[in-house]
């Protein structure tokens, strides 16, 4: 008797942009849709104007 078991995978993802670390909001069931939700993260944080508030990392 053979037993398969499907285990879901969940991906998280960071984006660096300019010393800042921004991460994938929730996670995603693929590297490339946890890399664009990070990137989304990212730009909303610019956009918005969030981003002064954001702490740098050194």
């Amino acid at each position: 008797m053979v037993q398969i078991i499907h285990r879901a995978l969940s991906f998280k993802a960071n984006v660096h942009v300019n010393g800042v670390i921004f991460t994938s909001s929730s996670a995603s069931s693929s590297l490339k849709e946890a890399e664009n939700k990070a990137a989304m993260v990212a730009f909303l944080s610019f956009y918005s104007g969030i981003y002064r508030y954001v702490k740098r990392v050194v």
